[in-house]
């Protein structure tokens, strides 16, 4: 953790650095790390609203209901795939 005086340095770094409007969307060091710094939630949805509901409208728990039953299905046990690869 930085203690208070670098916190303030390194804000105070980050300003000269921001994007117009206020936003570090547009920053290299953003940008560098923007595509792995994010967990991607299985369940949830980040649709708006309009669009979640003509996608059905499907709540968390019937996503999930779907995912596990699709996992489930695609799931072929180990002992199976060295049998049939000959290990």
């Amino acid at each position: 953790m930085l203690s208070p005086a670098l916190a303030v340095i390194q804000r105070e770094r980050l300003e000269h650095r921001r994007c117009p409007g206020g936003h570090f969307f547009g920053v290299g060091h953003t940008l560098e790390r923007y595509q792995n710094a994010f967990y991607a939630p299985l369940v949830s949805d980040w649709c708006n609203y309009e669009t979640w509901r003509e996608d059905g409208g499907r709540s968390a728990t019937e996503r999930a209901n779907r995912i596990w039953k699709q996992l489930l299905a695609a799931f072929v046990p180990r002992r199976k795939i060295e049998l049939e690869s000959g290990a």
